[in-house]
């Protein structure tokens, strides 16, 4: 699998760079849903139900970066993470091709246009990799 990491511009000129996820990343990851859920009511859970054990997070990360077809992106900004974007693939033979992606990104940076770069990142992923066809 081709891993990258790339360094975009945003609209204000601050500069992200946007990297898989790695398992130190976790405690950045809580800090980041932390605050990017509290922000909007258009995410998937609440703050309650966000308690995952770093243990697990950690896991979850590093089977994406052994995968063909998982993605794992964090918009990384050295201090804390502006945006986050995942895209799992199916797990059998005949729907390893398709997969969703859900996305993330701090209320602060709407409008700067880093959802669209790291969609850009997940197309340019999806196209090194083969086996992802469907997004």
């Amino acid at each position: 699998m081709v891993v990258t990491t790339r360094t975009v511009a945003l609209r204000n000129g601050t500069h992200a760079v946007l990297r898989p996820a790695d398992p130190c990343d976790v405690p950045l990851l809580v800090k980041f849903l932390d605050q990017a859920v509290s922000e909007t009511d258009f995410a998937d859970v609440s703050p309650d139900e966000l308690a995952v054990p770093a243990a697990a997070a950690e896991q979850h990360i590093r089977a994406g970066l052994q995968s063909d077809n998982q993605l794992f992106l964090l918009a990384d900004l050295g201090d804390h993470v502006a945006g986050m974007l995942t895209f799992s693939g199916g797990r059998w033979s005949r729907n390893r091709h398709a997969g969703e992606l859900s996305m993330t990104v701090l209320k602060h940076y709407w409008g700067m246009g880093l959802g669209g770069l790291m969609v850009d990142y997940l197309f340019d992923w999806a196209r090194s990799i083969g086996t992802v066809q469907k997004i």
